[in-house]
């Protein structure tokens, strides 16, 4: 991993927060841990496509970039964000964070990104609960969504 991409790559752990939202390969979570959570950044990348945006306090401004650089075809970069080409390697990774909200997405699903339907704070599937933490989805995606936690049951 460059420098450039620890600027802003999304090392939030959200696996305590309240799951918001979910369809299929992405879901929201709210992060209420206030002033932390002020600023936006985040990495996605799908197919042979690869953006960054950072503007987040204390986070390092992305180096400016226009032509080739490391690990890719061709990048432009400037001090808030990036859009760069390069030889895919997966179909679809995105993690980001506005605010309050911590979304992510993957096509295939993965760990971080399990299969999942939640609206409003209402877990429907892997697990089924209001306000359920990530970590008690994903341990339900783990375990054939045949796992659902007490304490967090409606």
């Amino acid at each position: 991993m460059t420098d450039a991409s620890k600027a802003t790559e999304i090392t939030i752990d959200t696996s305590d927060m309240p799951v918001f939202g979910g369809l299929c390969c992405c879901n929201q979570v709210l992060w209420l841990d206030f002033p932390a959570f002020v600023g936006c950044g985040g990495q996605n990348e799908c197919l042979c496509i690869k953006e960054e945006f950072c503007l987040r306090q204390g986070a390092d401004p992305l180096p400016i970039v226009l032509g080739a650089a490391e690990g890719f075809i061709c990048k432009l970069g400037l001090p808030c964000c990036s859009c760069a080409l390069k030889q895919p390697e997966i179909c679809l990774k995105a993690k980001a964070q506005c605010c309050c909200i911590v979304g992510n997405a993957a096509l295939p699903p993965d760990e971080d990104t399990p299969l999942m339907l939640a609206v409003y704070g209402l877990s429907c599937f892997p697990v089924v609960g209001c306000c359920v933490p990530m970590k008690d989805v994903r341990a339900g995606a783990a375990n054939g969504a045949s796992a659902a936690p007490a304490a967090n049951q409606s």
